[in-house]
């Protein structure tokens, strides 16, 4: 099997696999992760957990988690990170669609 292009806004160091956006298509897509909770937790409990994830993303053990695995830091808090969920089911929906793999 060959690896024929990368989703990444960008080639990954160590990797030398062309990204589809270098070859002509305009698709990126990135891997992402995220923590959620039940509905109806508490403002003081979204706090708290909300504080926690905030003191390990600027920790330096998980800034040597993201530079073993070649992972870049694209952290977004709470709201924002609903934000982005939103217009990235947009994007891709849209993306699916054009290529036939979900219907209008």
């Amino acid at each position: 099997m060959r690896a024929i292009g990368i989703t990444s806004s960008e080639r990954r160091p160590g990797i030398d696999i062309p990204t589809f956006k270098e070859q002509g298509i305009d698709l990126v897509l990135a891997n992402w992760r995220s923590v959620v909770a039940p509905p109806g937790i508490t403002p003081e409990q979204k706090k708290v957990l909300a504080d926690a994830i905030d003191r390990l993303v600027k920790s330096p053990a998980w800034k040597e988690v993201l530079a073993q695995k070649g992972w870049e830091d694209a952290y977004l808090p709470g709201d924002a990170f609903a934000d982005f969920l939103k217009k990235e089911a947009v994007r891709v929906n849209g993306v699916l669609k054009s290529i036939g793999l979900l219907k209008s």
